[in-house]
């Protein structure tokens, strides 16, 4: 499981994707980076300039992370993924996302 230390916690906003999409992407736009298991979060994030990285879960996804490698595809990149038991701070992400 990926975590982030407690002090940084914090300053982490979990979006409920099963709300209004409206209200879903209002929450996106107010944070300064993305960790998403979402393929939507992160061309949404994508969509408003925000950086982003691809954070797989679980390694039973359909597709083994097919989707996301045809996104990244198209900028001509490899995805960036955070997977597994990762304790990461907020620089990291931010480090290690799209710009």
């Amino acid at each position: 499981m990926i975590s982030l230390s407690k002090a940084e916690s914090k300053n982490v906003l979990l979006i409920d994707v099963t709300r209004n999409p409206k209200e879903v992407i209002a929450d996106i736009t107010r944070c300064e980076a993305i960790a998403s298991s979402s393929l939507h979060g992160l061309i949404i994030a994508d969509a408003f300039g925000i950086p982003s990285i691809w954070m797989q879960l679980s390694n039973k996804v359909s597709g083994k992370g097919f989707k996301f490698k045809d996104y990244y595809s198209v900028f001509g990149e490899t995805p960036n993924c955070l997977t597994g038991n990762e304790i990461i701070s907020i620089k990291q992400v931010k480090q290690n996302t799209r710009k």
